[in-house]
Parts: C-alpha cells; sequence; structure tokens
C-alpha cells in the first residue's frame, strides 16, 4: 500500500524545507551573512501561532492548532534560501533582509492566528 500522488509531494515538501532551510543557513554562515534571526524566522512564527491559538477557544478543536504550525514552519524554511539568495546578489543587506523576513513571517503567523478558521474535517 503506497502513498497517492499528493502524498509524495506532501512528503517532498516536507522534506525539502528542513534541507532548504539547514542549507541556506550553511551557505550563510559561510559568507559571515549569518544573522541570529534566522533561526528565529524558523522558531517563532509557529510559536506564535500557537500562543494566538492558545486564546481563541475555537481553535482548540480540529486540525488548525495542528497542520497550521507546521504549513507555517515549511513556509519559512522555505523563504531562507530567498535571502541567502537575495544576499548574494547584493539586492540587500543581511540583517536588513534579516529583519525584514521575521517580520513578515511572524505578522503573517500572527495574523493567520487572528482570522484562520478552525478545521474540523
Amino acid at each position: 500500500m503506497g502513498l497517492s500522488a499528493f502524498g509524495y509531494a506532501a512528503l517532498a515538501i516536507l522534506i525539502g524545507a528542513p534541507i532548504s532551510a539547514i542549507w541556506a543557513l550553511y551557505a550563510s554562515h559561510g559568507r559571515g551573512t549569518f544573522q541570529l534571526l534566522d533561526l528565529g524566522t524558523t522558531l517563532l512564527p509557529p510559536i506564535a501561532f500557537l500562543a494566538i491559538a492558545v486564546v481563541r477557544p475555537e481553535l482548540h478543536f480540529g486540525y488548525a492548532v495542528l497542520f497550521w504550525p507546521i504549513i507555517i514552519a515549511v513556509v519559512a524554511m522555505y523563504c531562507l534560501p530567498l535571502k541567502t539568495i537575495a544576499v548574494n546578489l547584493n539586492a540587500a543587506s543581511p540583517k536588513r533582509l534579516s529583519i525584514v523576513l521575521f517580520l513578515v513571517c511572524l505578522g503573517s503567523a500572527v495574523l493567520l492566528g487572528i482570522t484562520v478558521p478552525p478545521w474540523y474535517e
């Protein structure tokens, strides 16, 4: 019994996210453009969503508390290589781009935490 095409795609996305984040952190560390906010970009947005979900009682039931933090973390992990590529192209300074990426990921997680409906099935 195997996975469907959707299952294989989801598995590839979930495996690719940490690999791309590790590559981006390694590449930025090797070039001296690593910022501590790069780690915070992958860790703090899902935690912020869960903190808001604790306050919203309608999110205590259903799949929203289970799946949204994973989706937020995966999107944040895929954003880190974009930051590395932009810094390599000299499009922006590493510190400014790290701050902007962190604020965008954190702000979108908070906005999702406030507005997302609960998933029941």
